[in-house]
């Protein structure tokens, strides 16, 4: 009688997930007795972190994008090209809208969506930028904005009309403002009047006491200089209160007319309903062990911005960082294959290999190790890193023709 096969079913298809995939198939290449299955909404690999280059024209969005089926290949038994509906972990059911999939192990990294922290009018008046629809609706917000500015003959209503906001000063926000700052006062100067340009102002409005408050002090305060260098106004301590259609209030009683608000202040783990509900941290993340596994559950693992993962060395959490993800798939694979060899499982310890920051052309900061940089040496280190990052030789050389040919022309500022 046959046996069925080892079912390993991974959600989601972000960083954790798609380097769990990755990893567990260098583990089980060639054999027949394990499927590997993977369920996401989207039929691609998104490299996030050049999400703010398409939203401010520096990068093609077909870039940053990878067919799942090219990048897993041989050993992804099945994909599933939809979003689960409920997981049903006491009969080991994962429930879609394509039916109902049996797992032996399952991973779980269903990513994060946009925290808008219960303010009012946040979610519907402002942009995010999780998403390549959200990057490619920024760029023509960006483009089809200063379009209408150019027709107006009001200083004031130009002024409000070109007044952009983002809200959230963590890495996406300052990456995000230091791109605007290079597309509107750098690009934008070769197609339009530096009188309309003038009236450009970018906000970057942060909670907290400083920008980019987990990383360390020398790179928050070099940031803050670049930025308000280039012109950017930096609002920290400062917290919103509500949003409408025209305007954003902050809590301080300031208004600011502007229909150009992003909205980059934090995440929130993807929800998904569990039979029997699992335990959740006050951040609504999947609480597990150090082995990275659900609590009651050792076949199922959580990894990613969903879970709350803890050093098993520092007793630090670990944050919603890229890399981060990636090393904790590649325990999870590891554990994987430990439980199916009958091995102990290991412990997960996160170790972070520096940070980067790119502050739009030739500006960036970073630390690696004890040193910390800044500048041109920064900003191509930045992009060097996150070149080999790309999975396929042809993402990493498309990337790499694009970023040459933004050296010696403007931006590409055509609406997609």
């Amino acid at each position: 009688m046959k046996t069925k096969p080892t079912r390993i079913v991974v959600v989601g298809a972000g960083f954790g997930g798609v380097y769990t995939c990755k990893a567990l198939h260098h583990i089980i290449h060639g054999r027949k007795d394990i499927e590997l299955t993977l369920i996401n909404p989207h039929n691609y690999f998104l490299f996030t972190p050049l999400l703010h280059e398409v939203a401010t024209g520096g990068m093609n969005p077909a870039h940053v994008i990878e067919p799942i089926r090219k990048v897993l290949g041989c050993c992804l038994a099945s994909f599933y090209h939809t979003s689960v509906s409920h997981l049903d972990l006491e009969r080991k059911l994962v429930h879609t809208e394509l039916g109902s999939i049996e797992y032996d192990y399952l991973v779980l990294s269903p990513g994060a969506t946009t925290n808008y922290h219960h303010t009012p009018g946040a979610e519907e008046h402002s942009f995010t930028l999780k998403s390549l629809e959200d990057a490619i609706r920024l760029k023509n917000h960006f483009v089809h904005t200063l379009e209408q500015a150019s027709k107006l003959t009001d200083p004031a209503q130009r002024r409000d009309l070109l007044r952009f906001v983002i809200v959230g000063g963590g890495p996406t926000g300052v990456e995000l403002a230091g791109e605007l700052a290079k597309l509107f006062w750098d690009t934008m100067s070769h197609y339009y009047h530096r009188e309309l340009l003038s009236d450009v102002s970018i906000l970057l409005v942060q909670q907290s006491a400083e920008l980019l408050p987990n990383f360390p002090q020398p790179l928050r305060e070099q940031t803050l200089r670049i930025l308000t260098k280039q012109g950017v106004q930096v609002l920290c301590n400062t917290k919103v209160e509500r949003l409408t259609d025209e305007t954003i209030v902050l809590e301080t009683g300031e208004t600011y007319k502007t229909k150009s608000v992003i909205w980059v202040a934090g995440i929130t783990p993807v929800v998904v309903p569990y039979t029997p509900e699992l335990a959740l941290n006050s951040r609504g993340q999947i609480a597990g062990n150090e082995f990275l596994q659900v609590h009651g559950h050792p076949h199922v693992y959580a990894l990613g911005d969903a879970a709350a993962i803890v050093s098993a060395d520092t007793k630090q959490s670990v944050p919603a960082l890229a890399q981060a993800a990636v090393a904790e798939a590649k325990l999870v694979a590891e554990n994987i294959r430990r439980s199916l060899g009958g091995e102990p499982q290991l412990p997960f310890s996160y170790h972070s290999r520096g940070v980067l920051v790119s502050l739009g052309q030739w500006r960036a900061v970073a630390q690696i190790g004890g040193m910390f940089l800044q500048g041109r040496f920064a900003w191509w280190l930045w992009r060097t890193i996150y070149l080999f990052k790309l999975i396929s030789w042809q993402k990493k050389v498309s990337v790499a023709i694009n970023w040459t040919i933004n050296l010696f022309s403007p931006r590409d500022i055509s609406e997609w």
